[in-house]
């Protein structure tokens, strides 16, 4: 993957996001919460499930993907609906928030919508968070999915109506 370059030149450069306003890591793993008097059927009472995450419009976001090896180690494949982001970084072991950026691609790292997080390794991606909507992001592992490997971008409305998601038709019926 570190051969991997866009196709970038003068006439055509990356807009890689170099400030960030929205920087987040996630471990890739079982996401569990509390259940209410133990209801639920997940271990020692919990649900599996993550937060949604909201987004201002045009905002810049990094996000580091920590892999793990924990029950079975294994390299997960993420996907974004809604954006392509560009593949900054990645590399194995635990990622060093000091060491690590010093070595990410900016120039003309490849423009993507689905990555590869190596087992006990991590990728770090850039995005612009310039489509309104609600955004699916996940594990292509469709088993990890039900385990709460996932999770949604709410991105809001810019300020121009071309920035700004369309309102239901009038026709439609109310849940």
């Amino acid at each position: 993957m570190a051969s991997l370059r866009s196709l970038a030149d003068a006439k055509h450069p990356c807009n890689v996001p170099l400030s960030m306003s929205t920087k987040l890591i996630y471990t890739l793993s079982i996401n569990s919460y509390p259940c209410i008097n133990n209801s639920c059927s997940g271990a020692n009472g919990t649900r599996a499930g993550t937060e949604v995450r909201v987004l201002e419009y045009n905002s810049t976001v990094e996000i580091v993907f920590q892999g793990t090896n924990l029950v079975q180690g294994v390299t997960h494949p993420i996907h974004l609906h809604g954006h392509s982001f560009y593949v900054v970084g990645w590399g194995f072991g635990n990622f060093d928030e000091n060491r690590d950026p010093l070595h990410y691609n900016l120039v003309d790292p490849p423009h993507q919508s689905t990555i590869s997080v190596p087992q006990n390794g991590w990728t770090t991606i850039r995005f612009e968070a310039s489509n309104p909507g609600v955004w699916f992001m996940h594990c292509h592992v469709e088993r990890h999915q039900t385990w709460g490997m996932e999770t949604a971008f709410i991105v809001k409305n810019g300020k121009h109506p071309e920035a700004q998601m369309l309102p239901p038709p009038s026709d439609m019926p109310p849940c």
